[in-house]
């Protein structure tokens, strides 16, 4: 079973920021953090919304007084706190939220028509984060014809998590927004080193899917400056302790496990989610709005070498504006040759994202302005046009 270990704080609890985040094929609805209800917990004590594959509930509890995330049918189903985390293996809500595709069935013992048994905690991370993937994050919504033609925000469900903070009850809270399509983005690769070829995977948080020629030592950096993956002899090796192997694992919905460099993968090519392609912002400015064409709103570049010899993957991130975005309408569809990610009005990609890469940006990039450079990242990073 696949968790996320989020070893970085997130959204403090005692605010009420939302964050937009992905669980739904439309790509005109979204899901909607709103905070917690009553808001009275340390400020130590962190919960968000992710995104994934789909939205995740992170909790991050560095206290010693337990925190746990109540079940479907009221029992505690995971415990947190500075002591790791505790899963409750009697309960269905565990195995109900391992995997984004839900998780494997419970044993017949921890079936929901079957009633409630004891609690039956095993210790599944000495970490005080953790994730998990909660159907009800994402509860039925539907947009009508009449919605869209109207093309106003609409407010389609809401949801609530139940949790408890030693004899503290209190719920995550928010909805599921209808947001008619404002544009898109498209990611894509403008240059490759001679032995390398590089495809921009399109998504909330993109990645590269890499292949090398056969022969040849190919080396990438991650988003720290250091080496990241190394593909040598017909097989890919990553550094588990780096910034872009955490980003990627987490953004997965995977444990992060540093044990140095490891052998991942076999073959000649690889594939990755990087924050350094990811466009910053939640819409451009006015301005590239109002364009009826294509605007390329930011530059990125991903440090390689082959053989011993310097280079870089680069390319570029394009705003697809509303006209051409409403022809296709599905996640990650072609419009006019184009591959794109659609933004809703009013909003965009998560501002919650991946906490540990966010808060590192933070500084470096004015949320909402694109005219702030960032020119300044260095030779692994990304740089916003001038507009």
């Amino acid at each position: 079973m696949r968790r996320l270990t989020l070893l970085l704080l997130v959204a403090p609890l005692l605010s009420a920021t939302n964050a937009s985040a992905h669980s739904y094929a439309d790509p005109a609805l979204r899901t909607v953090f709103d905070g917690v209800q009553p808001s009275v917990l340390p400020a130590a004590v962190t919960v968000s919304v992710v995104p994934s594959v789909v939205d995740q509930l992170v909790v991050t509890n560095p206290t010693s007084v337990p925190l746990d995330i109540l079940a479907i049918g009221g029992e505690p189903f995971l415990r947190i706190s500075s002591g790791g985390v505790l899963a409750n293996l009697a309960s269905p809500d565990w195995y109900a939220t391992g995997t984004p595709e839900g998780g494997p069935v419970p044993p017949m013992d921890v079936q929901r028509d079957k009633g409630r048994g004891l609690p039956r905690w095993k210790l599944v991370s000495h970490a005080s984060s953790w994730s998990e993937f909660d159907p009800r994050l994402h509860p039925q919504a539907t947009a009508t014809p009449q919605m869209r033609a109207a093309g106003q925000e609409r407010v389609l469900a809401v949801w609530r998590i139940p949790l408890a903070y030693g004899t503290q009850r209190f719920a995550a809270t928010g909805h599921v927004l209808f947001a008619p399509i404002r544009g898109g983005l498209s990611v894509t690769v403008a240059h490759a080193p001679t032995g390398v070829s590089a495809t921009a995977l399109q998504g909330e948080l993109p990645g590269l899917f890499v292949s090398v020629q056969a022969g040849e030592a190919v080396e990438v950096d991650g988003s720290d400056g250091q080496p990241f993956l190394r593909f040598h002899n017909g097989e890919v090796y990553a550094n588990t302790t780096g910034a872009s192997w955490r980003d990627d694992q987490q953004a997965r919905g995977r444990a992060v496990l540093p044990q140095g460099w490891a052998r991942v993968a076999r073959g000649l090519t690889y594939s990755w989610l990087d924050p350094r392609l990811r466009y910053p912002h939640e819409l451009p400015t006015a301005e590239i709005l109002a364009k009826p064409s294509p605007s390329v709103v930011q530059r990125w570049r991903v440090p390689v070498v082959v053989d011993g010899s310097g280079d870089a993957v680069e390319g570029t991130v394009t705003w697809v504006p509303r006209a051409l975005a409403l022809e296709q309408v599905g996640v990650g569809q072609r419009v006019n040759g184009v591959t794109w990610w659609p933004f809703a009005l009013g909003g965009g990609f998560a501002a919650a994202g991946l906490a540990g890469w966010l808060q590192r940006r933070g500084a470096n990039a004015r949320k909402g302005d694109v005219r702030h450079s960032l020119s300044a990242a260095g030779p692994s990073g990304t740089e916003e046009l001038p507009q």
